[in-house]
């Protein structure tokens, strides 16, 4: 199974992925850790950047397929849809999960605009190259969402704004674990799963 859980920057997607990663156990891939494999010999943006990005992740995933079936993998990443690019590595994970033969599931974290200040102004972020400024983060808000097609058979919307980083990955565990346990009935079409909490 690939879940893969995208959002705006602040809203507590590594976290959540960490907690989710140690109780199913999965492998995580946070898409931090490709960017700044990328941004060591480029700069973030640049036409190079683009490049070796592309090169790193086409690495990484030719690796996963060669995974056991049944392991799962955890993807972090913050695509917006407004942008091509980002449209195509959103498919290219759902694609790693349909060459695996495995399901597919798409997790949006979100939360109030305020909690989204106060999370992204953490001093801790800094230490990791992450963004922490809120006028940027407003721009983001502003020019950006981020890409959650109607189209994707399994998908969970996880409104984080009054829950502990556990409790999101609590939800996410369940439906994972409900997709990979319950059979996929014929007669009554494919299994679907669409769930907004708050």
């Amino acid at each position: 199974m690939i879940i893969h859980i995208n959002g705006m920057p602040g809203v507590g997607k590594l976290t959540v992925a960490q907690i989710l990663a140690q109780k199913l156990p999965a492998r995580l891939i946070d898409n931090h850790r490709l960017i700044d494999a990328a941004t060591t010999c480029c700069e973030h943006g640049s036409p190079a950047y683009v490049k070796v990005l592309h090169k790193i992740t086409n690495i990484v995933f030719d690796e996963l397929r060669t995974l056991p079936p049944g392991e799962i993998i955890i993807f972090t990443n913050a695509l917006a849809d407004q942008c091509p690019e980002d449209i195509a590595r959103f498919d290219s994970c759902r694609q790693l999960a349909e060459s695996r033969n495995e399901e597919f599931l798409a997790v949006l974290l979100t939360c109030s605009i305020e909690s989204n200040i106060r999370r992204v102004s953490d001093s801790s972020r800094a230490l990791k190259g992450k963004l922490v400024r809120e006028e940027r983060l407003l721009e983001l808000l502003e020019q950006y969402s981020i890409y959650h097609p109607d189209t994707e058979k399994h998908k969970i919307e996880i409104d984080t704004t009054h829950l502990e980083p556990a409790e999101s990955a609590r939800i996410i565990q369940e439906t994972a674990e409900r997709l990979r346990t319950c059979p996929i009935i014929q007669d009554e079409g494919e299994q679907q799963t669409n769930e907004i909490i708050h």
